[in-house]
């Protein structure tokens, strides 16, 4: 099952300077709107890929598959809690009568330090996490999609995804934006309306935060500003991306037609 629903870019094509590698939920697709087909970017992110679940050996395993052919001076970025924080919490409420969030959040912390170390085992020295997509507030009839059990309050959603960000870069270095884009002021840590998408979505508009994801990694990463593209594909970037042409169509995206795969 997931090794159908990993999606990833071949090791075909020219690429110069330093790879960057995303593992993560589908809010990493801010990261395809960011780098599009650019050669020296795999995008390995999948639908529903939880923190917790990185300690369990089947992700282990296909962790060391799909990284085996990457070169080891690559960047790789840990963009995962969302699933856990929107999803799992209230699964196990509903379903299992568990309330002890704070040992959720725990143990997707565990899991994202877990996966850091095997990662840093095969070779890999840049390994980050990635905190870029804050809760949204949303009504219940839209959670009603997914299932029938009630979700948990906004502002509850909002802390334990700033929680399992400030516990994990504890440990690791990570990339966060809740500064620029949550709602700090008030303590919820929700996406700011700004950024949330015209219709109700529990992913951000990507359009309008990849800029501020781009300005952290720059941020954060050594090396990483002209590390992964040319200077003209450097030029060209926000006047394609940010002022409302059309994207290029990444290469998964090429093999899986239907957007709602990565949805």
């Amino acid at each position: 099952m997931l090794k159908k629903i990993f999606k990833n870019f071949s090791l075909g094509g020219e690429r110069t300077g330093q790879p960057l590698v995303v593992l993560g939920s589908s809010s990493s697709e801010v990261f395809d709107y960011i780098f599009g087909d650019a050669p020296n970017y795999f995008p390995y992110w999948a639908s529903g890929w939880s923190a917790r679940s990185l300690g369990k050996d089947k992700h282990k395993q296909y962790l060391t598959k799909i990284l085996e052919p990457i070169p080891r001076e690559a960047n790789v970025i840990l963009n995962f809690g969302t699933v856990d924080v929107n999803f799992i919490c209230r699964h196990m409420a509903a379903s299992k009568g568990i309330y002890d969030f704070k040992r959720i959040i725990d143990e997707a912390a565990e899991g994202i330090l877990e996966a850091e170390s095997l990662i840093r085992s095969q070779g890999f020295m840049s390994v980050y996490a990635s905190f870029i997509s804050p809760s949204i507030s949303l009504p219940q009839p839209y959670w009603d999609r997914f299932n029938q059990s009630r979700q948990l309050p906004d502002r509850m959603l909002g802390n334990m995804y700033y929680d399992l960000f400030k516990k994990t870069s504890q440990m690791m270095p990570a990339i966060d934006a809740f500064e620029e884009l949550s709602q700090t002021h008030n303590g919820s840590y929700l996406l700011a309306r700004e950024f949330m998408r015209d219709d109700q979505d529990h992913h951000a508009d990507y359009i309008k935060t990849q800029k501020i994801a781009w300005s952290k990694l720059r941020c954060l990463i050594p090396w990483f500003d002209g590390a992964i593209y040319s200077l003209e594909w450097k030029e060209a970037l926000w006047d394609k991306f940010v002022m409302g042409a059309p994207r290029p169509r990444t290469p998964s995206e090429r093999q899986y037609s239907d957007r709602k795969l990565r949805t």
